[in-house]
Parts: structure tokens; C-alpha cells; sequence
């Protein structure tokens, strides 16, 4: 059995002479449902609203760290982004 990804959000940044990068970040799919579960049970008004959210609170309790660097390639070494 494969598993299933939902590209969550994709970022598109266009730098100067045209280059285009794209990053994405990753979901599986059992995660994904889980979130729109839990997230219509906890009052949140989407699936987005209430991934944000957590990932905002991740976000935040690594702020100590505060060096982006460190958590770009811990999110890359997880799969998140590519």
C-alpha cells in the first residue's frame, strides 16, 4: 500500500533575472484527516486555520533556538519541504 500525500501549501518566489523557486510542504493523507477531524471539533473555521495554528505554536516553542537555518533542514530532514 503507497501512501498518500496532500501538497499543504506551496510557496512560488520569483527572484530577479525571472527565477522561479517553489518549495512544498507535504502531508500524508491519514494526518490530513485527522486535522479536519479534530480541527471541526475544536471550533477551528477550516483545516488551514487550524494547521496554522499549530504550527504557529511549534513554531514559537522552537523559537528559542532562533536560527532559522536549524529548522529549515529539520523540516526538510522530516519530509516537510523539498
Amino acid at each position: 500500500m503507497e501512501n498518500q500525500f496532500f501538497d499543504l501549501i506551496t510557496f512560488k518566489t520569483i527572484h530577479s533575472g525571472g527565477i522561479v523557486t517553489v518549495k512544498k510542504i507535504k502531508i500524508d493523507k491519514n494526518l490530513y484527516e485527522k486535522c479536519v477531524k479534530y480541527s471541526k471539533n475544536a471550533g477551528y473555521s477550516s483545516v488551514e486555520e487550524f494547521i496554522q495554528h499549530i504550527l504557529e505554536r511549534e513554531v514559537s516553542s522552537l523559537n528559542k533556538e532562533d536560527d532559522s537555518k536549524k529548522i529549515e533542514e529539520k523540516l526538510k530532514g522530516l519530509g516537510y519541504i523539498s
